[in-house]
């Protein structure tokens, strides 16, 4: 699939993973928001508000309790060091997101 996302025939966005969907039908509670910090006394997990691509708030710093804690991190696409693949590959926008606050 990355090769035919990377020359440009295949819709990517037909392909994006819809996290709010994907917890309903398997029964977990998707939270916005970087981690701040996780008290494992008192079994909370600390998240910073969160802000739209315009910097507008759209939730506040928060504080989650929990039973079970599933920390995923991410992922970043082998591109196999294909030439070109790099330089020239659409990237999902949670992968820009990632690039752009990482940049510098």
């Amino acid at each position: 699939m990355l090769h035919e996302i990377a020359s440009g025939s295949m819709d990517y966005t037909l392909h994006e993973i819809d996290y709010l969907a994907q917890a309903h039908w398997h029964h977990f509670r998707y939270r916005i928001g970087a981690m701040t910090g996780i008290d494992r006394e008192q079994q909370l997990v600390h998240v910073a508000s969160h802000q739209d691509e315009d910097g507008k708030p759209v939730t506040q710093e928060r504080s989650f309790p929990y039973d079970t804690l599933v920390i995923a991190i991410g992922s970043r696409t082998n591109d196999f060091k294909i030439p070109g693949v790099a330089e020239h590959a659409i990237q999902s926008v949670a992968c820009q997101t990632d690039l752009a606050n990482n940049a510098g």
